[in-house]
């Protein structure tokens, strides 16, 4: 596994390169954890300082990496595993809005009143948290050609998220 730290590309930052010099630090992501599972890669962001990956949180956070993804194979690996990794936790729990890397880790929240599992942080359904996966997932897809995350297990995730009570009910509304 590969555990990389990058700094922000903040234009008021002194003594700063230019983004054009700084192809090896993508802008915007705090850290990530990159590995490749089951041959695909995998990408675990966490955006604060708690050791969780927030769906929503996680896609904002890669999203100005999509300029990127065209001409650059490392950012595109970067979104195309953050989109892998977002299925799996989608299909873990699609009411779960925040997971952790290690699928067994118990966290503080373990005996809150919901269906709390190990490897989630938090179950705090919002909509956003759903809708922003499939935000990245399509730019993603609009701007690379790139089909390779858009398998059965993604297919999956989406049916899911759209037979969810919690869609189904913000939808009637």
């Amino acid at each position: 596994m590969e555990n990389l730290l990058y700094s922000s590309c903040n234009p008021f930052e002194k003594n700063k390169k230019p983004l054009s010099e700084k192809r090896t630090s993508l802008p915007l992501v705090k850290a990530v954890s990159h590995s490749v599972k089951d041959g695909k890669p995998d990408t675990y962001v966490f955006t604060g300082d708690i050791d969780a990956m927030w769906l929503r949180d996680s896609s904002a956070q890669v999203y100005p990496n999509l300029h990127f993804v065209k001409d650059d194979k490392k950012p595109q690996q970067l979104v195309a595993g953050v989109i892998n990794h977002q299925t799996r936790c989608m299909l873990k729990d699609p009411y779960a809005n925040a997971f952790y890397n290690d699928p067994q880790k118990v966290g503080e929240w373990a005996k809150d009143d919901t269906d709390m599992r190990p490897g989630i942080h938090e179950r705090k359904w919002e909509i956003d948290s759903l809708c922003y996966p499939i935000r990245l997932a399509y730019r993603y897809r609009k701007l690379t050609g790139d089909v390779t995350p858009f398998n059965d297990q993604w297919k999956s995730a989406i049916t899911l998220m759209m037979t969810f009570p919690g869609i189904v009910h913000a939808t009637e509304s």
